[in-house]
């Protein structure tokens, strides 16, 4: 019965977990929307932060349509409880309202951390009215045709209108003979 002090605080360490920590991430806004015009493109900016005690590298990236994001810069190092503005630009090639998300993830930059990367997604709406490609070259051949249309009428009216079919040919024939 002496021991039993002993055994008790030896049960209790035993028990006690060894700290393990992971780089956390904050974004603020927790949203974004995007409304694309006629410039095609538009530019919103999120605030970045490392909420724990550790450095981190974290890194973000369009889940979906990721052609059309331009993200600067897309790894960032944050100190502990640091952050920094990233900027978020979207270029869509069509026209419609489109969802889907940013993955932003933290990774420990000490060895010896746990190493797990902590993230979340970033949700993110897209309303485009950027009319299609195929439509903007249908209006570019329709004005061709109708410079087509204008200067063929001015040739018909001041050349062809103006001179005799006899006179044109003798023209015709004076050239080849």
């Amino acid at each position: 019965m002496k021991h039993w002090w002993f055994f008790l605080c030896i049960s209790v360490l035993i028990q006690i977990p060894i700290s393990v920590g992971a780089v956390g991430v904050g974004v603020e806004p927790a949203g974004l929307n995007f409304n694309i015009n006629s410039n095609g493109q538009s530019i919103n900016t999120i605030k970045l932060t490392n909420p724990s005690l550790e450095p981190g590298l974290f890194t973000i990236a369009a889940d979906d349509f990721s052609d059309w994001f331009t993200i600067q810069p897309s790894e960032i190092r944050l100190e502990a409880n640091e952050s920094r503005a990233v900027k978020v630009q979207v270029k869509p090639n069509q026209s419609g309202r489109f969802a889907t998300s940013l993955s932003v993830v933290g990774y420990p930059l000490d060895t010896r951390s746990f190493n797990a990367g902590s993230g979340l997604k970033l949700p993110v709406i897209i309303i485009s009215t950027v009319p299609a490609v195929a439509l903007r070259w249908f209006y570019v051949g329709l004005v061709m045709m109708a410079l087509g249309v204008l200067v063929g009428g001015w040739w018909w009216y001041y050349y062809l209108r103006h001179h005799s079919w006899w006179w044109r040919f003798k023209q015709i024939f004076r050239r080849y003979t």
